[in-house]
């Protein structure tokens, strides 16, 4: 409510605004109005002196009891287009106050005709008037939308943010707890291999166990590293990324490879975190799906900001296709991409055909 008020009180002070602080006695078209309404006025008052032709023209308007059509065709739409709904409100009385004495003076015994021809005046300060009122509330109801779009980017934000700090913490808590426990175990399994006074089943046991340890330890590393890559915050988004496609393609024979063009510049950590995971996602994509033999990773840096590429050359698909036949998993993995590149100022622009690979586009990353 308080809200619905202070946009009332900002349209009255933008229909007075003109006025206090006089800027309308140097503005042309206002007077342009003024003139032609008192030029017509002149033409209405004084016809049967100076404009014997206009006769016709006013026994029609008279008999129709429609006087002052001149006036809405030109003073009152010119000042609708000039002023919006203001300026054609003021113009309108302004009419109505011109003609009020050729009313009195052609309709005096008639008055219900003065009724009628003032009715016919207000249909076009209606339509303007309803027209005004419909593009207000669109306006309205946009501005409604922005801001609830806003409060949704905010809260993806913070959700987003909130999902980064606990991935960290568990992976802090992996690295610091779980891995060091294993890597005291290990050590204990070594030990025991290692003392040739421990009976040779126990040591081929010891042995056993460490690797096994160790590799339960490399899957934890490998754990933490998709969790929480600690290269993006220690030497930034680009090496990052080469890591991350090494990471991601290494059990596999696809020739995988980063493009850099133009002068690199730095984000800020959340938005190259969130750059770090839209890449994540669509290299993942890649490696389940595209059955590809190669793919490239391009990022073009430019002064308003940067557009990434990555495209392949697997199986492709049917964009209307695919979203019908893909998984709730896979649909997810799409919309949190465009989710992601909206907060960041980007766009996300999928395209493929079938056997022609696959490409995404992340545009204007700012």
């Amino acid at each position: 409510m308080t809200n619905r008020f202070s946009r009332i009180s900002a349209l009255r002070s933008n229909f007075l605004r003109l006025n206090q602080t006089g800027e309308i006695s140097f503005n042309i078209h206002f007077w342009l109005v003024i003139v032609s309404t008192a030029l017509i006025a002149v033409l209405y008052y004084s016809w049967q002196y100076w404009f014997p032709w206009f006769w016709r023209y006013f026994a029609f308007e008279y008999l129709n009891r429609i006087l002052g059509v001149p006036f809405i065709i030109f003073p009152f739409f010119y000042a609708c287009f000039k002023f919006g709904w203001r300026g054609s409100l003021l113009a309108w009385f302004i009419i109505i106050l011109t003609l009020t004495p050729l009313f009195f003076q052609y309709y005096l015994l008639h008055r219900e005709q003065i009724v009628l021809n003032i009715g016919f005046l207000t249909i076009p300060l209606a339509v303007v008037l309803a027209a005004a009122f419909e593009l207000y509330w669109r306006e309205e109801q946009k501005q409604r939308m922005q801001e609830r779009e806003k409060e949704r980017q905010d809260y993806l934000a913070k959700t987003l943010s909130i999902q980064e700090n606990e991935r960290q913490r568990i992976a802090q808590e992996l690295h610091d707890d779980s891995i060091q426990e294993l890597y005291y175990i290990a050590s204990t399994a070594q030990n025991i291999a290692s003392d040739i006074n421990n009976p040779g089943e126990t040591r081929r046991q010891a042995v056993s166990m460490n690797e096994g340890i160790i590799q339960v330890m490399q899957g934890i590393r490998n754990i933490i590293a998709d969790l929480r890559p600690s290269i993006l915050d220690d030497i930034g988004l680009i090496p990052a990324l080469r890591w991350l496609i090494q990471h991601v393609f290494q059990n596999y024979t696809i020739d995988a490879g980063l493009v850099v063009n133009g002068t690199i510049r730095k984000f800020s950590p959340d938005k190259e975190m969130i750059i770090f995971r839209i890449v994540q996602e669509a290299l993942s994509n890649v490696r389940k799906h595209a059955n590809a033999a190669k793919v490239t990773l391009t990022l073009t840096f430019a002064t308003d900001g940067l557009d990434i590429e990555i495209s392949d050359d697997g199986k492709g698909f049917n964009k209307e296709e695919m979203l019908q036949d893909l998984s709730p998993e896979g649909k997810l993995g799409i919309y949190g991409m465009s989710q992601r590149a909206q907060l960041i100022n980007g766009t996300l622009e999928l395209k493929s055909a079938t056997n022609k690979g696959t490409t995404v586009l992340i545009n204007n990353i700012k």
